[in-house]
């Protein structure tokens, strides 16, 4: 019962999750929620950047419950990485759990080597996630029903052998990209758990390879979700 309760959160919720563009409505919140942060919005000099990731666990109160600011400037990399506080859906503090530290700045190459400015938003890639499963074979009976002579009836299906995936919760990933030729955003959920499955989908490696090196420099990381429900047998006997 409970993973059907956490299968019909997951259907609503992935809409929201999986818009490739952020409504004004949604932007200007991710805005007013960085500015009670402390953050702001300032014009940068081509070649320096500003990267916003919010992590959002699914269950959780609030639009997220984790940020980490990347600030790639003349003068280096920092990060800087706040947790913030919810009372049910009103924000109520942050706190400032790393001080906007110097990082070594071979990182960032690293970083947009894996596509950090320029990957795409996950429901670009819905197909590759869930292809649509190939037409079954007509020829071949869905369902056996045979009856012995004692009167005993076994009922036999064909296996499932295509690989899925279901994430029912878990924790999701935005990704606000300030630079001096604008803003761009985009954002991921689970990509480690559905990257287990849809290992040739190259953008959700990416993503997770991306968290583990931002992680790897937090004092206190955000866990990298990797939660699925493998498929249960179809054959029944």
């Amino acid at each position: 019962m409970s993973r059907i309760v956490l299968l019909l959160f997951w259907l609503a919720y992935w809409p929201a999750c999986a818009t490739p563009d952020d409504s004004t409505r949604v932007q200007a919140r991710f805005d007013a929620l960085a500015q009670k942060v402390g953050l702001k919005t300032l014009p940068l000099k081509p070649g320096n950047y500003q990267v916003r990731i919010w992590t959002k666990v699914s269950l959780a109160y609030g639009d997220a419950q984790k940020l980490y600011v990347l600030d790639r400037t003349d003068a280096g990399l920092f990060l800087s990485e706040y947790s913030l506080n919810w009372a049910q859906n009103r924000f109520e503090n942050s706190e400032r759990l790393t001080r906007r530290k110097k990082v070594d700045p071979a990182i960032w190459s690293q970083l947009v080597s894996d596509g950090l400015l320029t990957l795409p938003d996950q429901s670009v890639l819905r197909e590759q996630i869930f292809p649509k499963s190939a037409p079954r074979d007509t020829s071949i009976p869905s369902t056996v029903v045979s009856v012995d002579k004692e009167g005993e009836v076994t009922v036999k299906a064909p296996k499932n052998t295509e690989r899925y995936v279901i994430i029912g919760d878990g924790i999701s990933y935005r990704f606000d990209i300030f630079s001096a030729e604008g803003h761009r955003t985009y954002k991921y959920h689970c990509p480690a758990g559905y990257g287990k499955v849809r290992t040739k989908v190259v953008e959700l490696q990416q993503v997770v390879s991306i968290l583990k090196q931002l992680f790897s420099l937090a004092k206190n990381p955000t866990d990298i979700c990797r939660r699925t429900y493998p498929p249960k047998p179809v054959c029944t006997t």
